[in-house]
Parts: structure tokens; sequence; C-alpha cells
């Protein structure tokens, strides 16, 4: 929101539309990026993997993707 005041906020978009913009698409992220940490700590664990080696860097990766991909989808839906 400060984002939206500091950078003068155009007059076609209304606060409220850019608050539920960001608020979709944080929901969409943190879904998808909880459910693929569970199943790869499931998944490490299983096969006696340390899932600290491997949930946290592969987490970490696809974070940035699926968080730009769920602000390319909220855009896009609430237009």
């Amino acid at each position: 929101m400060l984002s939206f005041f500091a950078l003068g906020g155009s007059s076609s978009t209304h606060p409220l539309k850019f608050t539920a913009q960001l608020l979709t698409a944080n929901i969409l992220a943190v879904f998808f990026i909880v459910f693929i940490a569970y199943a790869l700590a499931i998944f490490t664990y299983k096969h006696g993997w340390d899932p600290d080696n491997f949930v946290i860097p592969i987490e970490s990766s696809l974070a940035d993707s699926i968080t730009t991909l769920s602000l390319l989808i909220a855009l896009t839906v609430i237009a």
C-alpha cells in the first residue's frame, strides 16, 4: 500500500482494488509454497534424506517464481 501512495496512485487504480490484487496474489502464493514445502519434506524424509538440506533451497528457488506467477494471475483476474 505504501508503494501505491509513494508512486502517486494512478487515478485508474483504486486503493481497495490494489489491496485486493495484492491479497489475492499472497493467498495464491502461500497456498502453493506451503503445499510444495510440505510435499518435499515428506518426500525427502521417506527417502532417508535430511529435509533441511533439500526443502529450504528448493522452496527458496521456487518461491520467487510462484509469487511472480500469482501476482500475474491476480492482476489478470482483478483487472
